[in-house]
């Protein structure tokens, strides 16, 4: 799926004109995760908002305890970073 058709599914890209859209585009920096990496923790502050093009990303909160607890996941076309 191109970039232009995963934005225009994006709720908060959706409004967009082709135009404005192919604006945006230009703006994206493309970023690949291994498998596992964490992409940030809880109270960073929120410096990127993610549009996932591929994969799985795995949303996890830890514990005062020291434990993950595993929230959802999400896929492709979902947004991520969006909250600090």
């Amino acid at each position: 799926m191109s970039t232009e058709a995963i934005l225009s599914e994006v709720p908060i890209f959706s409004l967009l004109d082709d135009a404005e859209r192919a604006d945006l585009i230009k703006l994206l920096k493309p970023r690949s995760f291994a498998a596992g990496q964490r992409i940030f923790r809880t109270g960073d502050p929120a410096l990127a908002l993610y549009v996932i093009r591929s994969g799985i990303v795995r949303v996890i909160i830890d514990t005062y305890e020291g434990e993950e607890i595993h929230l959802m996941d999400l896929e492709p076309g979902d947004v991520v970073g969006e909250v600090s």
